[in-house]
């Protein structure tokens, strides 16, 4: 049986790089908050680690709404028949799950946790996008920086546009858009990442008009399967905030729309080879490659590898949300919302509840607003869906 982990604190432990890694306060909670978050990628007859009243009434309300078999397990209860399915696995992961009694012997040995490490870095966008060659139709340049020196030419070369990214860091972190070249605090920046990290990744800041990323699954046997788009938004940061249910056809279309004919057909001919190429026999499941529409001057071109997510992401979580629980053709929002308080998420969601009652049409969302996850005395974290046209 497989049983689902919300771990999403999993980029931030590849950036401690330890096995003692703690989160922060803020995680924590969000985890807590969105524990439930996997039964909607869960695997009938599986599986979640996750406990308390409110998460197994939660369970229980969707178990029945959608005719599901998904149960609640905790950690102790892990066994060799076990298939453990977390958002994304580090060394930490394993050592929690060992010191609360999970079989080693359940779990990735500490060579291929390294790895996964190594796949998970910022630096495969750069072999990525030789493949492309910074040709029309595409976009795109990326290097890696080991050095103050490389620090000061790169930023000297690209002037007031240039975005340092640390190698491993969670959604929107670890990122640092030098506007002004190398001023004092981006020299400062520079040197705690070089010390901390080994290396930066260094990109120009371009013109960009839509994000979307590409995903796909590998299977245990190796073959990698294009699932779907994901058409998402970031805040000014980067950050991930919400994505766009829609079929994948009409999020095509729009992504095309500003692109020569056959470009995503051949971003992804050329893609899917190297992508089994960087994970050869190393990595099995999902992973996302995001890629942004840029303008440049009067034309528009397609950055087709911005960075690769090698986990579970939101965008995986939303496309298939929509495939399985949402009526085809309809329009909406997936989104992950943090507020400062819980009665702050209440006052600001049950408006939105009452004037957007869930309507359901043969077991699937025709409209409505449905929290993808309980919500509580504590919840300061959400995760929910709101459709809006059918």
């Amino acid at each position: 049986m497989k049983v689902y982990l919300f771990n999403a604190d999993t980029d931030l432990a590849m950036a401690h790089g330890g096995a003692y890694y703690m989160p922060p306060a803020s995680v924590k909670q969000f985890m807590a908050d969105l524990a439930m978050l996997p039964y909607w990628y869960a695997e009938e007859g599986s599986a979640i680690v996750a406990c308390g009243e409110d998460n197994a009434n939660f369970l229980r309300q969707m178990n029945e709404c959608f005719h599901r078999d998904v149960k609640l397990i905790s950690p102790n209860e892990l066994s060799e028949n076990h298939m453990l399915m977390p958002w994304g696995w580090n060394v930490s992961l394993r050592q929690r799950l060992m010191e609360e009694g999970v079989d080693e012997t359940l779990l990735p040995s500490d060579e291929q946790l390294a790895t996964w490490r190594i796949l998970s870095s910022r630096h495969n966008t750069e072999e990525i996008l030789n493949i492309f060659e910074d040709k029309h139709p595409w976009i795109g340049r990326s290097w890696r920086l080991t050095s103050m020196d490389d620090c000061r030419r790169v930023l000297s070369e690209l002037g007031r546009g240039c975005v340092l990214k640390l190698p491993w860091s969670g959604s929107g972190k670890g990122l640092n858009w030098c506007r002004a070249g190398m001023t004092p605090h981006i020299e400062a920046w520079c040197a705690k990442a070089l010390r901390t990290q080994g290396s930066i990744q260094a990109a120009p800041i371009y013109n960009k008009v839509l994000d979307f990323a590409m995903e796909f699954v590998r299977a245990a046997s190796g073959e990698l399967t294009f699932v779907g788009y994901s058409r998402f938004g970031t805040n000014e940061s980067g950050a991930y905030q919400a994505n766009h249910l829609a079929l994948d056809e009409e999020i095509d279309a729009e992504i095309a729309a500003y692109l020569p004919p056959g470009t995503l057909a051949e971003t992804q001919r050329r893609l899917m080879p190297m992508l089994d190429k960087l994970l050869a026999n190393h990595y099995c499941g999902y992973l996302g490659v995001d890629m942004m529409v840029c303008r440049e001057g009067d034309a528009y071109r397609l950055h087709p590898c911005v960075e690769v997510n090698m986990r579970m992401n939101m965008g995986v979580v939303a496309h298939n949300f929509y495939r399985d629980y949402v009526v085809p053709g309809a329009h909406g929002l997936f989104e992950v919302k943090h507020f400062n308080s819980p009665n702050e998420l209440r006052a600001s969601t049950e408006p939105i509840r009452q004037m957007h009652p869930v309507r359901m049409v043969e077991g699937r969302i025709a409209s409505g607003f449905l929290p993808l996850v309980p919500i509580t005395k504590e919840t300061c974290n959400l995760a929910y869906v709101l459709i809006t046209k059918c």
